[in-house]
């Protein structure tokens, strides 16, 4: 079984924090891709959107956990509380057949949140490993950490509903007689992150962009999590692939953390999401300027237009999943457009005031389209056969599976087999190939490749590699050497 790593090297050029909570112990590691302090890091509720990864696990055996056992199944939950309420999202991620007799590293990937607002109080996450009770189990588990079986949450009603079923589902088969009820066959590890408001100071439990590993402390027989204590921010790394912990003995060398369960998990955030144009405020912004488009010299004054834009106003300001600076900016763009349209027809132009807009809405939408070229990503695909030759005309479909109703297009690819792709947003894009007018070798079942990721400001090629039954993906992030994203089952 080939190990799957995320390809990211971190060099602590910042003070590193770890803190205990119930017995295990947290690290918090910068993004090397972000060059920033540790207070520009800290994620501020309300003022950003949020995406949780779990990246990876290392599941310890020589401590008493998990030695009469032979397969493993990694599940996680994230929590976000706030003064109103309380929603969770559980989902089995990884199923495992133990592999060594020490401790097996597990590639995992799987968003638990994406490009959600940083309006909770509080968040929590917990990452666990449970014997699953039988081999006749197994292939169930397999099932169930389906990437169809997962929805990373934010705050829009329809993932919430999807999220709670899924959970639902989750938790009712991480329980006996479907896993062990022996306590030696479960542990679990689990954090809660504070996110505070602008300009509080550094805060130990406080949210931040980069990673974090939490590091078991169930383990008697390890000793490795009591030297954490005294070491220096040098003196941490992750390994090369990103998949491992490693520290520096009193000798100078590094040795790999193997003697403890852990989890690394990384959180991004960024300052907006664009727009969701599946959205019901998305079609009456469009229809408002339709309308003002419309208007005729004569009895037309251009009214019917800023009623449906105030309409349009009224839906954004209830939906959950966008903070309150955007949905001003979102605004700000609309009625400087309208206003433009209104003028031309020398109409009555909406007053800013009147739709709780400051003076200054142009200024605010043009700074708005600066943010969202900024965390617009380039992103190259190029489709193979199974030999790895290019497939010339070959249509790729693709959608963002992080918006309330995907909206999926198609490309298709040039001479060489290449797609090039802008998408004006971050956030977790489905790809599915369609060979239809190809060779039956291949695979052309319909089913989508796993998703890719497109992160703020950062391009990606992806290699789509098409065999029958089995399709798979390779994600190439610049400066890094090729991490594997799993998609179905791979041979080579």
């Amino acid at each position: 079984m080939k190990r799957l790593a995320l390809a990211f090297a971190l060099g602590l050029g910042w003070n590193s924090l770890v803190y205990p909570q119930s017995g295990d112990i947290a690290f918090w590691l910068p993004d090397p891709m972000n060059q920033s302090d540790i207070k520009r890091s800290q994620v501020i509720r309300g003022g950003e959107y949020i995406t949780i990864k779990l990246q990876s696990a290392y599941a310890y055996y020589e401590s008493g956990f998990f030695e009469n056992i032979g397969n493993l199944v990694v599940a996680s939950t994230v929590t976000f509380v706030d003064d109103a309420r309380s929603i969770e999202g559980t989902a089995i991620n990884k199923t495992l057949q133990k592999l060594h007799d020490d401790g097996d590293y597990i590639g995992i990937g799987d968003h638990l949140a994406v490009l959600s607002p940083s309006t909770p109080a509080n968040i929590k996450i917990k990452v666990g490993f449970r014997g699953i009770s039988g081999d006749q189990f197994k292939s169930l588990f397999d099932i169930l950490g389906n990437s169809s079986l997962k929805t990373a949450l934010n705050l829009a009603p329809t993932i919430l509903g999807r999220v709670a079923a899924l959970s639902s589902i989750a938790q009712q088969f991480l329980a006996p007689p479907y896993t062990s009820a022996n306590p030696l066959q479960v542990l679990e590890m689990e954090q809660s992150f504070v996110l505070y408001p602008s300009g509080a100071d550094i805060k130990g439990d406080g949210l931040r962009e980069g990673f974090y590993v939490i590091v078991s402390g169930r383990h008697g027989k390890g000793d490795d999590l009591s030297k954490f204590g005294s070491l220096t921010t040098q003196d941490i790394r992750m390994t090369s692939l990103g998949y491992g912990l490693e520290y520096k003995d009193k000798s100078g060398n590094w040795q790999s953390l193997r003697k403890n369960s852990y989890a690394v998990i990384s959180v991004t955030k960024t300052p907006v999401r664009g727009e969701d144009q599946t959205s019901p405020w998305f079609k009456k912004f469009a229809d408002a300027e339709t309308a003002a488009e419309d208007s005729t010299d004569g009895t037309a004054d251009g009214k019917h237009a800023r009623d449906l834009f105030r309409e349009a106003g009224a839906l954004l300001a209830a939906d959950p999943n966008y903070i309150e600076k955007e949905r001003i900016s979102i605004k700000s763009q609309y009625l400087t457009a309208l206003n433009e349209v209104l003028s031309k027809k020398s109409k009555q132009t909406a007053n800013a005031s009147d739709y709780d807009l400051p003076r200054d809405y142009q200024r605010i939408a043009k700074a708005y389209q600066t943010q969202l070229a900024a965390i617009a990503s380039d992103v190259t695909i190029q489709l193979v056969d199974a030999n790895r030759r290019p497939l010339p005309g070959a249509f790729l479909t693709y959608a963002s599976l992080d918006t309330q109703t995907p909206k999926f297009e198609s490309r298709q690819a040039d001479k060489d087999g290449v797609v090039h792709l802008k998408f004006a947003r971050p956030g977790i894009y489905g790809f599915q190939t369609d060979f239809s007018t190809m060779k039956a070798s291949l695979y052309n079942s319909g089913e989508p490749v796993p998703a890719l990721t497109v992160e703020p400001g950062k391009p990606a090629m992806v290699l789509l590699h098409a065999k029958q039954g089995s399709p798979w993906a390779t994600l190439v992030k610049q400066p890094y050497e090729a991490p594997v994203l799993k998609a179905g089952v791979r041979n080579d």
